[in-house]
């Protein structure tokens, strides 16, 4: 069985670099942190830890950057050369918001740019900051707006469970609806549970604003052209610990758009000739697994067509199993597990 699985994966991988040739690197994601006193493994504040891992799990080079270097003076170097390696810009609601509103690499380039922090909006003029704020979660939902881009959403409609009340209350960033930039597109709201400004209003989570579009302006910045894809986002501090696989695939899904990779993939299959186990459907960006019979945890691989390993996934058995991979490049892959080896071509 093993040798058999060998050559056809061998035979595969010939087929496949006669089709379509190689594949370019993961995109490369600049994270700001903030300095915390007992770091992660990468010096991140710990709320911060589960969403580097699942940005890597996603397939990101992350680069991971403290407030100590963005709120530096001088700014060092380090900052600089994250900005220009970066494909995009994400900053965590951990970080004191003028570490990043008030570091110039980070705030004046083009680059696509997702935030959490609700203080540093009005800096990438989307929503103005007296209409922003933190709230508790009224419920676990997000109800996706009428019109939201499937690129994010795929095909989700009307409510959907992003949070799971295992212990504590989850918070989340939101701004009043109609108080966003004039250009910005609404994806999802939820109801707010408190604050100042808002209660049991709806109330914006996520959003975005296009190159170029219309956005608001403010005593900095007295432009109203948005110099970049900007996105806020309905996530804070602790949320990591609470999101649902659905709250983790609108994540996926909104990066791979901040990145760039905004077309619905499709694939095509061969059959794994494996009883029990099969590459059962890829849609919306997101392979599907059935290992029904697969009753442990097992580890899946997946390779590019150069034969590089791009991804590496420890998985419970026993039911389907979801890989997002809106994040890569089109092309062919081979998903190899212990007693399987698929090819499948995400185009």
């Amino acid at each position: 069985m093993k040798t058999h699985l060998h050559l056809r994966v061998i035979l595969t991988l010939l087929f496949a670099i006669f089709l379509i040739g190689s594949l370019s690197a993961q995109k490369n994601i600049m994270y700001i942190t903030n300095e915390a006193d007992f770091p992660g493994p990468d010096g991140e504040d710990p709320n911060d830890t589960k969403y580097i891992e699942k940005l890597r799990e996603f397939g990101y080079e992350v680069n991971v950057i403290s407030s100590a270097l963005t709120g530096a003076d001088p700014i060092p170097y380090e900052v600089n050369d994250a900005v220009d390696a970066c494909d995009a810009i994400v900053v965590s609601s951990t970080i004191s918001s003028g570490a990043a509103a008030y570091c110039w690499p980070v705030r004046y380039n083009s680059k696509p740019y997702l935030t959490w922090e609700s203080a540093l909006w009005d800096e990438l003029q989307i929503s103005p900051d007296e209409n922003r704020g933190t709230w508790e979660m009224a419920d676990s939902l997000l109800t996706i707006a009428p019109g939201a881009d499937t690129a994010i959403v795929g095909e989700y409609t009307g409510d959907v469970q992003v949070v799971t009340f295992a212990s504590g209350t989850p918070i989340f960033s939101g701004c009043q609806a109609d108080a966003i930039a004039p250009g910005a597109h609404l994806i999802a709201t939820t109801l707010g549970g408190w604050g100042e400004d808002i209660n049991d209003e709806k109330s914006a989570c996520i959003y975005y604003l296009e190159e170029g579009a219309e956005c608001i302006a403010t005593a900095d910045d007295p432009n109203t052209t948005s110099p970049r894809l900007s996105i806020a986002y309905w996530f804070e501090d602790a949320t990591a610990m609470h999101v649902t696989d659905i709250g983790w695939e609108l994540f996926s899904r909104t990066m791979a758009f901040l990145v760039g990779d905004r077309d619905t993939p499709e694939a095509v299959f061969t059959p794994s000739g494996v009883e029990g186990v099969s590459v059962s459907s890829f849609h919306n960006g997101t392979l599907y697994l059935n290992l029904r019979d697969i009753n442990s945890i097992t580890e899946i691989k997946i390779f590019d067509i150069s034969g590089k390993l791009v991804l590496r996934k420890q998985v419970q058995g026993g039911d389907h199993v979801s890989v997002p991979m809106m994040q890569y490049t089109n092309g062919v892959y081979i998903v190899m597990g212990e007693d399987f080896a698929e090819k499948f071509i995400k185009r």
